[in-house]
C-alpha cells in the first residue's frame, strides 16, 4: 500500500521475503497474504478516487479473483450498476473490498447515461472493487508496459516446476509418515491438503505451465 495512505509501500523482493517466513509458519496464511498483497497493489493501477476510497481506512484487505463470471456492468445516472455472481476468492471472507471482472454493457445505458467517472482503461473488461507473490531478471520498462509473452511464458514455467517438486517432495513425506500421517493433529496431512490444493490452481498447476 503507498506510503501516503499509511502503507509500508515494499519493493517486490521485501514483498517477498515477507510472505516466504509467513508460509514458513502455515503455507495456507501465506497464500492468503500473497493474494492481499497482490488485490492491495491491483487498487495501485485505479483512478485516484477508487484508491482514496479504499485505501481511506490505513488499511488495504482487498481479495479479488478474475475468473469467469455472469456479472454485468451497466452504466447509469452518474454511477455503475453491477450485478451477477463470482466464484468464491481467496481472503474474500476477512476481506473489505473484493476484484471482480465482469462485462461493460454500454448499449444497456439508456440515452443521456454515462458514469460519472469513466476509466478508459476498463472498456472492455472493467476490473470493479466492491466491498462484502522472485522472477528472472529482465529488462528494466515502464510501470504501465506489460512483460513480453516469452517472460510471461518462462514465469508461469518456473512457477510450475517449482509446484511440482514442492508436490513430489510433500508426497514422499507423506507416504513415507505410515498412516498416523492423516491425522489432523499432525503437521504431515496439513503440508499434503495445502500443497496438492495449489497445484490446482489455474495459475499454479505443473502440467498447463510447463507446457507454456
Amino acid at each position: 500500500m503507498p506510503a501516503r495512505f499509511g502503507g509500508l509501500e515494499f519493493s517486490v523482493p521485501q514483498q517477498i521475503d515477507l510472505l516466504l517466513e509467513i508460509a514458513r509458519g502455515c503455507g495456507s496464511t501465506g497464500w492468503v497474504c500473497e493474494g492481499r498483497i497482490t488485490g492491495a497493489w491491483v487498487i495501485r493501477l485505479f483512478p485516484d478516487q477508487a484508491r482514496e476510497e479504499v485505501y481511506a481506512g490505513g488499511t488495504a484487505r482487498v481479495s479479488g479473483g478474475f475468473t469467469p463470471s455472469v456479472g454485468t456492468l451497466v452504466p447509469t445516472e452518474g454511477d455503475y450498476l453491477l450485478d451477477g455472481t463470482w466464484h468464491f476468492t481467496t481472503g474474500c471472507h476477512g476481506a473489505d473490498w473484493n476484484l471482480t471482472a465482469t462485462n461493460l454493457l454500454h448499449h444497456l445505458a439508456g440515452p443521456g447515461r454515462t458514469p460519472a467517472h469513466p476509466d478508459p482503461s476498463s472498456r472492455r473488461r472493467p476490473r470493479a472493487a466492491r466491498r462484502p507473490g522472485r522472477p528472472p531478471t529482465a529488462p528494466r520498462r515502464r510501470r504501465t508496459e506489460p512483460a513480453p509473452p516469452h517472460e510471461r511464458a518462462e514465469l508461469r514455467g518456473q512457477g510450475g516446476y517449482a509446484v511440482q517438486l514442492a508436490k513430489e517432495a510433500t508426497h514422499t513425506l507423506f507416504t513415507a509418515s505410515g498412516a498416523s500421517a492423516i491425522q489432523r493433529s499432525l503437521p504431515t496431512q496439513r503440508f499434503f491438503h495445502d500443497v496438492q490444493g495449489i497445484s490446482t490452481h489455474a495459475m499454479m498447476t505443473p502440467d498447463a505451465n510447463l507446457e507454456v
